[in-house]
């Protein structure tokens, strides 16, 4: 074999596995962790200013995993007064599987929320929530079993 000939063999095949790379990128299927990631962005600063006011409270709530069950404990001093807001359960890795629901406490600041009907993994808890007129937002990471 001649210099000329494994030249062309190199080339080819390295052309081959380009070609072959471009296939399978193709059907990688791909999702943006949201639709609507710059308008979030661009609001992003009331939710940093809503983390704050967490901060200044001196108590975040208190968010418990237990069998079937996730349990949230809002601050004592709030508990007496109106607490609502949105609990939005996000799944990173699928948005499918994200659950939100409306803040439903009992008479003592805690709410109990069944996962059983939940995939097991990660989530992102996301709480938005107002307390004697003040708008706050918790958020941590939870693993469901």
């Amino acid at each position: 074999m001649n210099w000329g000939k494994g030249i062309a063999i190199v080339i080819a095949v390295y052309c081959v596995g380009i070609l072959f790379l471009v296939y399978k990128t193709m059907g990688v299927d791909f999702e943006l962790v949201s639709e609507d990631y710059y308008a979030k962005e661009l609001a992003y600063q009331d939710q940093i200013d809503k983390m704050k006011n967490v901060k200044a409270l001196g108590q975040d709530v208190e968010i418990e995993v237990l069998s079937g069950i996730v349990e949230l404990r809002f601050p004592v001093e709030l508990a007496e007064g109106p607490i609502s807001g949105e609990l939005l359960f996000f799944r990173p890795s699928d948005k499918s599987l994200d659950r939100s629901m409306p803040l439903e406490l009992d008479g003592s600041g805690i709410m109990r929320i069944s996962t059983e009907s939940m995939k097991p993994g990660i989530f992102n808890l996301q709480i938005e929530w107002q307390a004697n007129g003040i708008a706050l937002y918790s958020e941590k990471s939870i693993s469901l079993k």
